[in-house]
């Protein structure tokens, strides 16, 4: 059954291009955060990434918990990573839309304005 399985993976992941659109995306994603980069270096100190696995370094680990909540709070699931709480981990579905990647770019865009002000 495992074999099947892994099989049949394979054969979606081929069919759909699923890996040449993790990289299509995940270039688009970076570059609309490194946009807000742009606009927030005092949030943001770096963004990078490989496909759709996505980091987001914060000022710091504090801001970066902050910033984490606003984007739950807006229905965004992102993480911040446990060896180096300051960088928040993007890591969304393969079959991700650029409809989704804006939405979630604005959202992080709110989130930010955010906590700009605080």
């Amino acid at each position: 059954m495992a074999t099947t399985a892994a099989a049949a993976t394979i054969q979606t992941l081929q069919e759909e291009n699923l890996v040449e659109r993790c990289a299509e995306m995940g270039r688009y994603f970076v570059t609309g955060l490194q946009q807000l980069q742009a606009r927030f270096p005092d949030i943001i100190r770096a963004v990078r990434g490989r496909g759709l696995l996505i980091g987001v370094e914060i000022v710091d680990a504090q801001v970066g918990e902050s910033l984490a909540q606003r984007m739950f709070d807006r229905n965004v699931l992102i993480a911040y990573t446990l060896n180096k709480p300051e960088v928040i981990r993007i890591e969304p579905p393969l079959i991700i839309t650029r409809k989704l990647v804006d939405l979630a770019l604005e959202r992080f865009e709110d989130s930010l304005q955010e906590e700009s002000q605080r």
